[in-house]
């Protein structure tokens, strides 16, 4: 593990690497979880059960806790906890376990029925077209007892629906939502999050409904800002599919519900399908109007930073007004706004360029600094001001640093009165750098507080480690998608 990444002052670029690293083992946990019980599975039906339904289905119950509690929750969990350095309830909160609107429970019953209509059509239709190719879809078949039995139908109920409804959702709409959210913008997000729920259950005849229905979680996810919609949706799904069953099995209220399926020809099937899906789009449309997002985190995070940079900025203006005098505009006394600066008190404060450029009343007593630009400068402050109630007081008799005699300077001002602009920033090129921006400290300065008060992106820039991992879980999902397809034409 990077452990520079994992000391990074930056929490979200180590959230990334963290996360990256939870979903590579959650990939590879289940390919080597899946092989485990294939080749056990091999192993146990070979020989001849007494019970053999009793046997299937804690077979069932096995795999489930295996995958479902032991990788996607407890694997996850502890990754967050330890890599990250989180309580209970931080881990909690970063995976989206929050209060939301009542009637978004209420929108969650009406979506989990179209997704699941939706994606009973997408499946027919893509088994359909990998038909074309000689695939043939074979898994091992359901085994029922001849009288109902509760237990059975609650332990198919809690490995099919419950058990994913909430693991799943954990895994896959917590902080990988949470972490994909701030890494990638809107449409390659929910790309993103629909390609990988597909990929993660490493089938390819779910590849893309589970696409489709990652998808939409995702964006309920996001809307309603909680998880436990989406548990609701993806519980009623797979329950209703496991209803269904023994609908089926047993002669319940909608038994012929996948026998009317069959009957409908696969083209047709998909035109009854695709019928379906306005409706899911109203309401995900329903669901985004009445759970909107005003603004977006990353803008608002940058609008408080300029807000805050610009209360900071006007602190130290008061302060320096409050230590140098008055401010009578720009460029005369007091150009480029409050405070002192440059090289020297007043220089680009609040005396301006005028009083104190390079130094205390400029570079000699009334010389360039106390008349360029400034007052009894050119034309008695550039453009001409009022003169100050008062007189200035007089320097000290302290030297300046880097002052030239007050010889040198006693004809500034008048070369100055006569000259045009580019001459006035000639006597003082300290002047004319500050102004043009183009060097000196003040220049710099004015440069960054200018570029602090632009907004800022606070997506953070994914790491190569942090991407490797996330490009391996992808990988590995689908070197193990594809392992299925291929064993469609052999088994």
């Amino acid at each position: 593990m990077d452990a520079t990444l994992l000391n990074s002052k930056s929490p979200d670029a180590k959230r990334y690497f963290v996360v990256g690293i939870a979903m590579f083992v959650i990939a590879a946990s289940l390919l080597i979880i899946r092989l485990v019980f294939s080749l056990a599975g091999q192993a146990v039906y070979s020989k001849p059960l007494a019970d053999e339904i009793l046997v299937d289905h804690l077979f069932d119950l096995a795999f489930s806790v295996a995958v479902q509690i032991c990788t996607l929750v407890v694997a996850v969990f502890v990754i967050y906890m330890l890599a990250l350095n989180m309580s209970r309830r931080e881990v909690l909160e970063f995976s989206n376990f929050r209060r939301t609107r009542w009637f978004n429970f209420v929108l969650a019953i009406p979506l989990a029925i179209l997704a699941l209509l939706i994606t009973i059509g997408v499946s027919s239709l893509w088994q359909l077209v990998i038909s074309l190719f000689g695939y043939t879809h074979t898994s091992s078949p359901d085994l029922y007892p001849a009288q109902f039995s509760p237990g059975y139908f609650m332990l198919a109920m809690f490995c099919t629906a419950v058990l994913p409804g909430f693991c799943e959702e954990f895994a896959m709409r917590g902080g990988f939502l949470t972490t994909m959210r701030k890494s990638y913008k809107g449409g390659f997000f929910y790309i993103l999050m629909a390609i990988a729920f597909g990929l993660f259950h490493q089938h390819i005849t779910q590849v893309f409904y589970t696409a489709l229905f990652g998808g939409v979680m995702a964006f309920f996810a996001v809307r309603t800002k909680s998880i436990f919609p989406c548990m609701i949706v993806h519980f009623l799904n797979n329950g209703t599919t496991v209803y269904l069953s023994y609908a089926a099995q047993y002669g319940w209220v909608g038994h012929n519900f996948f026998d009317g399926l069959g009957a409908i020809y696969g083209w047709y099937l998909l035109l009854v399908f695709l019928a379906l899906i306005p409706a899911l789009v109203g309401l995900m449309f329903l669901i985004a109007k009445l759970n909107p997002i005003p603004e977006s985190h990353l803008r608002r995070e940058a609008r408080e930073r300029a807000a805050k940079e610009r209360e900071e900025r006007a602190a130290r203006a008061a302060e320096m007004r409050a230590s140098y005098g008055y401010y009578y505009g720009n460029p005369g006394y007091g150009s480029q706004g409050p405070g002192a600066g440059g090289q020297g008190p007043g220089s680009q404060g609040d005396f301006g360029q005028g009083y104190g450029n390079q130094g205390h009343y400029g570079q000699g007593y009334y010389g360039q600094g106390y008349g360029n630009q400034g007052h009894y400068g050119y034309g008695y402050g550039y453009p001409p001001y009022p003169p100050p109630a008062a007189p200035f007081p007089k320097p000290s008799a302290t030297p300046i640093p880097n002052a030239a005699p007050p010889a040198q300077n006693a004809a500034a001002p008048i070369a100055n009165a006569s000259a045009p602009n580019a001459a006035k920033t000639e006597a003082c090129p300290s002047m004319s750098a500050a102004q043009s921006g183009a060097g000196g400290p003040t220049a710099a300065a004015h440069r960054t507080a200018k570029e602090k008060t632009k907004p800022l992106d606070t997506r953070y820039r994914p790491t190569l480690a942090g991407r490797a991992f996330y490009i391996g879980a992808i990988v590995t999902a689908t070197v193990f998608t594809v392992f299925s397809f291929i064993w469609g034409f052999f088994y």
